[in-house]
């Protein structure tokens, strides 16, 4: 019932195209699904012929690859961390008076303040100066 009051609501609000003839315009050619399975199975077959073998890579290429990239990245990261280590330098190859002048130069209150802390929680092993106590603070106050 509800069908036929849609196609009577559309032929009261579209009368010309109620009134045109029913006719399909389109034409089929004579013999045209007689063939047509025949002409989908050679196009099929042709088409898998010719993309098989453009699109077949051997499994070992892709690993040969695989292992070439990974070689090429590993020896690239292995020169990056060689060039940039830290240069090692030996400690005591280093004069005293250079590290003292050094010091002098670069070091400021605060940073002698750390320092002191620094030693006081850590003691000083191996550091003797041969001065007192009263001799190691008259000269912190006179010079810092």
């Amino acid at each position: 019932m509800s069908k036929k009051v849609n196609i009577e609501n559309w032929q009261e609000k579209a009368p010309t195209l109620a009134q045109m003839e029913k006719i399909n315009p389109f034409v089929v050619p004579e013999g045209y699904f007689n063939t047509l399975s025949d002409r989908i199975h050679q196009r099929i077959a042709a088409d898998t012929k010719t993309s098989a073998k453009s699109r077949i890579i051997p499994m070992w290429t892709r690993y040969a690859a695989a292992a070439c990239l990974a070689c090429i990245l590993g020896i690239n990261l292995y020169l990056n961390l060689q060039q940039n280590a830290p240069a090692k330098v030996n400690w005591n190859e280093i004069p005293d008076q250079e590290i003292v002048t050094y010091l002098e130069m670069n070091l400021e209150d605060a940073d002698a303040a750390l320092i002191i802390d620094k030693l006081g929680e850590q003691g000083t092993p191996g550091l003797s100066t041969g001065a007192s106590e009263q001799e190691l603070e008259t000269y912190i106050n006179q010079y810092l």
